[in-house]
């Protein structure tokens, strides 16, 4: 062939490494942004045919075939096109036509296996949508789609030994004939492999009836193998573990333990601060009164007005110094211990009340870093049995909810267990509804799930491997 040149001075043969091997480039026509290429391919005979229709041998050749295009590998910044002629063939047996095509093109599709290839490889990807993946490609959304559609969806056949269980916001559904509607749920539930640390399915429904019926079509072995239920602090997670895993031990992680506390402590400083507020308002409303009437005191009413409005922003500005574990600040935020402890000072002398929660937090805090389990459960006994009678109503009722749960907390210190591997993977997840604004399908949710943080694997070197089947010889038109 002839040195052939494109623009940028790079010559033809630099870029086309990707060619399908076996292929001869005849010419070349470029159209703008994209590369067409006509090549010539080792057509098979007749004689080494099989059938796709009845499996016999002996097919004979019918016409000179026709043309086809198809969407190739990137060459450089242009996409690239391929024509090549497919022959036409018509058995002996059974009479049927069809055409050979060559291995190297996708099945009923467009594209050659290396564009395939690569767009599963795209897939797995959690910060590109199904656009973003077309452009990347030189391809079309309705492809990338339609690939995405290709790719088998099968249900896990067994249960970790510790399974991890969370819910996240999807807004993701699926299309009912009947309604003829599109049904939508908010969120979905995702199970999680705690030990491997990859996805292993994705519920559309995190409700107690669905996750129920989910594990109860496994078997008792298979339900039996779970020793450890990973869960946060909801009821209906806690009941499903309950009644399908009666011998897993429910453990529940300590982040929303923690978050529970803290939340707590937060309520305690919204209530003080939107009592500020208030007070603020009504001097800073008698102020104005007292400017239109030329009053004399006022000079203490802007000086009340300016104090309140003070007392206001050390409250609101609080939130980080209330929650947040001495030692954390010491050794991230490297903040002064001394203007640490002022300004908790000022706090507490202004609302008693944030003194109390931000002990009964540090005490919390205390228990968390004790190593030895047998004091960690006996100080959380005196914590409860302290903070359950408390005059707080956000610590009372956080110390409520840490009692009705304490056994899977427990049960976590204990194992050494924790959902941090599930919250993990749900960034993964939000990252992938994130780039694609949304996905209103559910099984293209799913499926991209798994491809970024489930056990798939693909190999690179056969790309049908995705779906669990064997590629047939090159003049089937099917997988």
């Amino acid at each position: 062939m002839p040195k052939t040149e494109l623009p940028g001075s790079l010559p033809l043969e630099s870029l086309l490494a990707a060619v399908p091997k076996g292929c001869t480039i005849d010419r070349h026509e470029i159209h703008g942004h994209t590369l067409e290429l006509f090549v010539t391919w080792s057509e098979p005979k007749g004689t080494d045919l099989v059938c796709p229709h009845c499996g016999s041998c002996g097919c004979i050749g019918k016409g000179k075939g026709s043309l086809q295009t198809i969407r190739h590998v990137n060459t450089g910044l242009m996409g690239t096109l391929i024509t090549f002629r497919k022959p036409r063939f018509v058995c002996s047996d059974c009479g049927r036509s069809f055409y050979a095509r060559p291995e190297w093109v996708f099945p009923d599709m467009s594209v050659s296996s290396f564009v395939a290839l690569q767009i599963f490889d795209e897939l797995t990807c959690t910060g590109k949508s199904l656009s973003m993946i077309a452009r990347d490609t030189f391809t079309s959304p309705a492809i990338v789609t339609s690939l995405l559609e290709r790719i088998p969806y099968r249900a896990p056949k067994k249960l970790p030994v510790s399974l991890g269980i969370d819910e996240f916001k999807g807004n993701s559904g699926y299309w009912d004939p009947e309604r003829k509607r599109f049904c939508t749920e908010k969120y979905h539930c995702v199970l999680v492999d705690a030990d491997a640390g990859h996805v292993i399915d994705i519920l559309l429904k995190a409700t107690y009836q669905e996750l129920h019926d989910y594990f109860m079509e496994f078997s008792p072995d298979a339900r039996k193998r779970v020793r450890f239920f990973c869960t946060d602090m909801r009821s209906g997670f806690s009941k499903v573990a309950r009644v399908c895993f009666p011998r897993a031990k429910i453990c529940i992680d300590m982040f929303h333990v923690v978050k529970l506390v803290t939340g707590a402590v937060g309520d305690v400083r919204l209530s003080a601060w939107h009592s500020l507020v208030r007070q603020y308002r009504s001097a800073l409303t008698a102020y104005e009164e007292a400017k239109k009437a030329h009053s004399e005191d006022l000079p203490e009413r802007k000086a009340a007005a300016d104090l309140l409005k003070d007392q206001c922003d050390l409250v609101k500005g609080s939130q980080r110094v209330l929650i947040t574990s001495p030692y954390h600040q010491d050794a991230y935020w490297n903040r002064d211990p001394k203007k640490r402890s002022k300004r908790l000072k000022e706090l507490f002398e202004l609302e008693p009340q944030l003194e109390f929660a931000h002990t009964a937090l540090m005490e919390f805090y205390d228990i968390i870093e004790t190593e030895e389990f047998n004091d960690k459960r006996s100080d959380l006994t005196a914590w409860l049995a302290k903070y359950t009678v408390c005059d707080c109503p956000p610590i009372r009722q956080a110390a409520y909810s840490i009692n009705k749960h304490r056994k899977g907390i427990e049960n976590s210190w204990k194992y050494k267990k924790s959902n941090g591997v599930t919250e993990s993977l749900n960034q993964k997840t939000k990252n992938i509804i994130r780039a694609s604004f949304g996905m209103r399908s559910f099984e293209h949710l799913r499926k991209r799930i798994l491809l970024a943080s489930g056990a798939t694997v693909l190999d690179m070197k056969n790309p049908y491997t995705i779906f669990g089947e064997k590629r047939g010889d090159g003049a089937s038109d099917h997988v």
